[in-house]
């Protein structure tokens, strides 16, 4: 629960198998990229950045690595299924780092579709998850059906960090981290 509300819930997160965190999708990448709830290789998938943080309610900070794992997940989903379509719902891409401006620019170039916009919400419907989104650069509102859901959930400093800080006399952020 982040600030007692779970951000995951509205996104079907523990109410649908094929709704996941992005550590639960490189695992399933690892054990051959397969959905959960019914075996088969998802060909369209949804990864949602920012749950849970870069909100009025909830986490106020970005993670700093949501945008790239996504980017690089896409990746490699297509270098698994050449056939997938993944589409990124981003707040905006934080790509500040050596090389990651390049690496987005890449997943752009291998079609990973990019849509400014909060996700409101996912419903399942049959063998689908349907996603709800406001696309902000077109100014439209979007419902798809895609076959998995994958969610980047906000980073939380271990509940420990502020022992650990006054033993290391090393100061925390205003996010809580070192």
């Amino acid at each position: 629960l982040l600030y007692g509300w779970n951000a995951l819930s509205q996104y079907g997160y523990g109410l649908h198998p094929d709704v996941v965190t992005n550590l639960q999708f490189e695992r399933l990448m690892l054990q051959g990229m397969h959905k959960p709830s019914n075996g088969k290789p998802p060909k369209k998938v949804a990864f949602v950045l920012c749950v849970g943080s870069r909100m009025d309610r909830g986490i106020q900070y970005c993670c700093k690595i949501g945008c790239m794992n996504a980017i690089k997940q896409s990746l490699l989903l297509l270098k698994a299924f050449p056939e997938a379509e993944p589409w990124v719902f981003y707040t905006d891409i934080r790509a500040h780092g050596k090389g990651y401006e390049e690496f987005y620019s890449k997943a752009r170039d291998h079609n990973v579709k990019f849509i400014r916009g909060r996700v409101a919400e996912v419903v399942p419907e049959g063998d689908h998850l349907i996603v709800r989104a406001e696309d902000t650069i077109l100014g439209r509102h979007i419902e798809e059906a895609f076959d998995l859901v994958v969610l980047s959930p906000a980073l939380l400093p271990n509940a420990g960090i502020g022992e650990l800080s006054k033993m290391l006399g090393v100061d925390l952020g205003e996010d809580g981290f070192f």
